[in-house]
């Protein structure tokens, strides 16, 4: 099995004001390629703060604010774990 992050919950500590909560979350997309018939998933990342949202890198997601990770499990078949295996060696 694998899993996935899509989302993390932020807490941001002020110490004259209390705190702070941010969130990310990556929105999956699928994107036909040319040089198959299959599509590829494309993960987009956003930073939700009070009213304002802002696309992100996914390499900024992970933080030392973060509290709560949210995670898909994503399950294999036979065939699907030997490709993975496969593009890995």
């Amino acid at each position: 099995m694998r899993y996935n992050a899509f989302g993390v919950s932020n807490h941001l500590t002020f110490k004259s004001v209390g705190g702070h909560y941010t969130s990310y979350v990556g929105i999956q997309k699928k994107e036909e390629t040319n040089l198959s018939a299959s599509s590829v998933q494309k993960e987009n990342w956003f930073e939700f703060d009070d009213d304002e949202v802002k696309p992100m890198s996914s390499e900024c997601v992970v933080t030392k604010n973060a509290f709560l990770v949210f995670y898909k499990r994503h399950e294999f078949k036979a065939s699907t774990f030997a490709n993975l295996i496969n593009e890995k060696f």
